[in-house]
This record gives structure tokens, C-alpha cells and sequence, in this order.
């Protein structure tokens, strides 16, 4: 799925004027992201939630109602004067730039229901044991934008703005259809699938005991924490573009640090779901832990490596420069972003392996806190960075976000032994 961010790049960057279309798609994106937040942890409700037929019809009721208003709220400010004040006001971009963005916005308005799709969808394959659904989904997105790069000058008759906007869109979009027809066609009956192995095996967590009824209420206490999480994890890429937006060649510095940081992500994107696992598999004996942590180790030093040899030898400059299409300035300047983020490995991990634990437990107050204290030393880094003034503004944002993350993993790991839920 992160290779697809970098080949999103590739496409803009074979447009004209390419660092105000990069800009303009990174600004829109994460704009659209804070108001789709809440849709991002739907996968992990799911698949935390639901063990059978009951709480599968309640858990999808309760988030179709919570699209909805996704939708409502993300579609008054793309298609009212609000999104010129946000762009205008808050991020602080000017010129085309915010007229592209602005543009890219309004196609982003119903982007809540495609990804409403693919995050239910794939919390159910998840629990159904058909994760090989993501990797089919992921693949055909991937060989979609790949196409859409390769076609970016066929496709010259649509303006810049609605290209960026509908690549991205219709991307998602593919995705989630296909991990809702490879669920529906391989188990046909989900919610009898669901009771069947709720009767099989005992259930993974007591909350989902068929005695205890999962209800709306349960949910929304359980997840509200998560909406706040993810509320403030969508606000870190505006804040960065704010802080960037406020540099020196604000276009080159946010263009930079976009291509930079998205190839870094498409490196680390292997870590991203293991908190997923330790959601799985996590049941507090010292045998699990121990399991989990020493994969989490051995990945972390896996990633680690990788980032390492990309990021200092000169394969990451030739990829962002000759593979992406980049300016060969541009490159330069996402060097030194992307060199700062081989600290990113072990950080994700901790983090990760600290949320697993945390949501497994139901302690999602927890969880939300320390995206608090993320977005506390986000924001005050950024400030004094921008008071510096470094040379390379675009490394403002990478620094941040390094800084930032580290708090928030010293806080998770602060909570998990405060409630001494490790036992081993």
C-alpha cells in the first residue's frame, strides 16, 4: 500500500509545474485525513469487537452512521468557503498552490465511504483469517497507480488538481472493492462464519462473550479514545505543512520533505500492522510476550537495516530522482529528510507493540494520551525549529515527527507498566 504513495508522487511529479502539484496533493490530503480520522481505526474496532453474529450487525451499524457523518462534515468544508479559510488561515499556503488544493479537496468529500469499506472490510478478513485479501487488495491498487503513472500524459485533458484528487480516490476505492468481493465470494455467509467460530473455540476477550451483548454505547466508549488517537495522528502531517508552509520556499520544502517521507513510510510500512498481531495474539503469558517482542525485535532490525542502505548510500537519492522524477534539487534536499529517519524503526515498533497491548486490554484512554503528548512535542519542535531557521527547511518536519513519536512511545510505555499489564 506505501509503495502506492510513492508511485501518487511519481505521477504528480510528471506534470507540469510538479512541485505545486506535490504540495497541493500533500496539503489537500492531510486536510482531508483529519475530518476522515475516525474512519482510520475502524479495522481495529473490528477485529477487537466482533467474534460473532450480534456484534458484527451492531459494530457495522454503529460505523455506517459514523461514515455518514464523516461525509457530512468533510463535504460542508470542501464545498463551502471554509476549506479557503483553512488553507488559507491555518495551513498558511498562497497562490496556486491553494487554488490546486482547494480543487483536489471537494473530489476528496466522499473519500470516507471508500475508506469506511476497506477498513471493515479488512478487520473482517482479519478475524476470518484471510489477510492474504490484503495483499490481493494492496497489489491491484498498486498495478492501478503504476498504470495511471505510466498514462499521466494520455490523461493530459483532465486539469492537474482533478487527476491528483481522483487517483487517489478511485485508488482507495479499488482497494476496498476488492477485499469485499474476496470476502464475500470465499466465506459467502460472514455472519454464520462468525458464529461458527465463536461456538468452536472460546472467545479471544471476555467483552466479546456472547453473554455479555456488544451495544452501541459499549462501542462508542471503546473507540471514542481511538477517534482522538487518530484525530491527532491525522493532524501531525497539517501541523508539519503548516510549519513547512511558514519556511523559506515554502513549495521546494514541502515537495521535498512529501517525497522524502513517503519513501521512508513505504520502508517502514512492513511494521505498521504489528499491532495488529499483538491484538491477535497477546493474552499477557510470558510465552506470547516473549514471542511478540522478540519478532518485533527481529523486524525492527530488518527495517532498520534497509533505511540504513537507502537512505545512505546513493540508491535513495537515484530512486527519488530517477524513479519518482523529482528535481534533481529536490532530491538533495529529501536526502537529508530520509537520512533522519532510520531513527524511525525501533520507535515504530515500541509504539506499535505498546498500542497492541494497550487496545487488547481496552485501555484506549490510554492509547489517546500519548497522541496528546505526540502532538504536544510535535508542535513545540516545530516552533523552535522554525526559529532556528536550518538550512534545509524541509528536515523540519522529519524532526518533529521523530521527536514527537519518541514522547509518545516514553508515555505508552510509561501507562503499560503503570497498569502492569506485561507479564513477561
Amino acid at each position: 500500500m506505501m509503495t502506492t504513495h510513492s508511485f501518487f508522487n511519481a505521477a504528480l511529479s510528471r506534470l507540469p509545474e510538479p512541485e505545486i502539484f506535490l504540495a497541493a496533493f500533500a496539503v489537500a490530503k492531510s486536510v482531508m485525513h483529519i475530518f476522515e480520522s475516525p474512519i482510520m481505526m475502524i479495522r481495529q474496532a473490528v477485529s477487537t469487537l466482533v467474534s460473532n453474529s450480534q456484534s458484527y450487525f451492531t459494530v457495522r451499524r454503529f460505523f455506517v452512521v459514523l461514515t455518514l457523518i464523516s461525509i457530512g462534515i468533510l463535504s460542508l468544508v470542501a464545498f463551502t468557503d471554509l476549506a479557503d479559510w483553512i488553507l488559507s488561515n491555518i495551513i498558511g499556503v498562497e497562490g496556486q498552490v491553494h487554488r490546486e488544493a482547494v480543487i483536489i479537496l471537494s473530489i476528496f468529500a466522499f473519500f470516507p465511504a471508500v475508506a469506511a469499506l476497506r477498513n471493515f472490510m479488512q478487520g473482517i478478513a482479519v478475524l476470518l483469517n484471510k489477510t492474504p485479501l490484503f495483499t490481493a487488495a494492496t497489489f491491484c491498487r498498486m498495478v492501478y497507480v503504476f498504470v495511471l503513472v505510466l498514462l499521466v500524459e494520455r490523461l493530459s485533458f483532465l486539469p492537474g488538481a482533478v487527476f491528483a484528487g481522483l487517483m487517489f480516490f478511485t485508488a482507495v476505492g479499488m482497494e476496498g472493492v476488492v477485499i469485499f468481493l474476496g470476502v464475500k465470494l470465499s466465506e459467502k455467509d460472514i455472519p454464520g462464519k462468525l458464529d461458527a467460530a465463536a461456538l468452536s473455540s472460546e472467545n479471544r476477550s471476555p467483552k466479546k462473550s456472547s453473554q455479555n451483548p456488544i451495544t452501541h454505547m459499549y462501542i462508542f466508549r471503546f473507540f471514542w479514545p481511538l477517534v482522538i488517537t487518530s484525530l491527532i495522528h491525522m493532524a501531525m502531517a497539517p501541523i508539519v505543512n503548516m510549519g513547512l508552509a511558514r519556511s523559506v520556499s515554502p513549495e521546494i520544502a514541502i515537495s521535498a520533505y512529501t517525497v522524502a517521507w513517503n519513501l521512508g513510510i513505504l520502508i517502514l510500512s512492513p511494521t505498521f500492522m504489528f499491532h495488529q498481531q499483538v491484538i491477535n495474539y497477546f493474552d499477557n503469558t510470558p510465552e506470547k510476550t516473549k514471542s511478540l517482542k522478540k519478532f518485533g525485535l527481529y523486524l525492527g532490525i530488518v527495517i532498520f537495516l534497509i533505511m540504513l542502505i537507502v537512505s545512505y548510500t546513493s540508491l535513495g537519492f537515484h530512486i527519488m530522482k530517477d524513479l519518482i522524477g523529482v528535481t534533481e534539487s529536490i532530491a538533495l534536499l529529501a536526502r537529508d529528510v530520509l537520512r533522519l529517519m532510520i531513527f524511525m524503526p525501533p520507535i515504530i515498533m515500541l509504539r506499535q507493540f505498546y498500542w497492541g497491548v494497550l487496545m487488547k486490554e481496552g485501555q484506549t484512554g490510554s492509547v489517546s494520551m500519548g497522541k496528546v503528548a505526540n502532538i504536544i512535542a510535535l508542535i513545540t519542535v516545530i516552533i523552535i525549529l522554525l526559529m532556528i531557521g536550518p538550512a534545509n527547511p524541509a528536515i523540519i518536519g522529519a524532526l518533529a515527527i521523530i521527536i514527537a513519536e519518541g514522547m509518545e512511545v516514553l508515555y505508552l510505555s510509561r501507562s503499560v507498566h503503570r497498569l502492569k499489564i506485561l507479564s513477561g
